[in-house]
């Protein structure tokens, strides 16, 4: 099955949907579930030396945070994405069953955006694909 390119690219220009989709489902499967691990693995290459060295000391993890303009800029982006996350998970939720919800929540609150929304979307994912069977 092919598409033509909106913008009428004309009849020769078509291109195969797998092109345009990614290769289809399990293409986007392995992409977030790559996602999901990168996701996970950067960031907490960094909290875990500092638990490590700091233990749960959530005084000096807020001063740390918010040490200077940059850091507090990119926390903050961070907290309200997270915030965003969490609402469209309990708004949405892209048909996904509560658990499964559930599961991109705590992907999210415990390590951050970066590995719960690729959690959610290979969840949602694997639901599309097995809705569509």
């Amino acid at each position: 099955m092919t598409k033509t390119s909106p913008q009428g690219a004309g009849p020769g220009r078509a291109v195969a949907e797998e092109t345009i989709t990614g290769g289809g489902s399990r293409h986007r499967q392995a992409v977030y579930g790559a996602l999901c691990v990168v996701g996970a693995a950067l960031p907490l290459s960094q909290f875990v030396p500092w638990l490590a060295e700091n233990g749960l000391d959530l005084p000096l993890l807020f001063e740390e945070l918010f040490a200077n303009r940059i850091s507090s800029f990119f926390a903050w982006d961070v907290l309200i994405s997270a915030a965003v996350v969490l609402a469209f998970l309990a708004l949405d939720g892209g048909g996904l069953p509560w658990a499964q919800r559930a599961l991109a929540a705590v992907a999210t609150c415990s390590v951050g955006v970066s590995f719960g929304l690729p959690v959610y979307l290979l969840l949602r994912e694997r639901h599309s694909q097995r809705a569509s069977k």
